[in-house]
C-alpha cells in the first residue's frame, strides 16, 4: 500500500513518539534558492515562515515499516483508516 507522507507524518506526530516517526518517514529537503537562503540567513533575523519559502520538503514513507506498525499494533486499524482519510482530504483541499 502507498501512503501519503505528509498525512502519515502529521498523524504520527499527533499520536506517536519521535522514534516511531523517524523509522517510518524519510525526509528529503530541497533548497530551491540557495543564494536567497544564504543572504537571508546572513541577515540573522531568521523567520521560519520566510525560511520555508526557500525550501521544498519531500517525504518518503517506508511502507514496510508502516505495514509492520499495523501488524505489531503500533498503529491500529482505525488509525490507519484515519491517516488514509486525512490524506484523501488533504489532496482534495490542495486541489480545490
Amino acid at each position: 500500500m502507498k501512503y501519503d507522507g505528509e498525512a502519515i507524518e502529521r498523524f504520527l506526530r499527533k499520536y506517536k513518539d519521535k522514534e516511531v516517526i523517524e523509522k517510518a518517514i524519510t525526509k528529503t529537503i530541497v533548497i530551491t534558492d540557495i543564494d536567497g537562503l544564504i543572504e537571508y540567513l546572513k541577515s540573522c533575523n531568521v523567520d521560519p515562515k520566510v525560511f520555508k519559502q526557500f525550501i521544498d520538503v519531500q517525504r518518503k514513507v517506508d511502507n514496510k515499516v508502516v505495514d509492520a506498525y499495523y501488524k505489531e499494533q503500533v498503529l491500529s486499524k482505525d488509525e490507519v483508516k484515519q491517516a488514509i482519510l486525512d490524506a484523501k482530504l488533504s489532496k482534495h483541499l490542495k486541489m480545490g
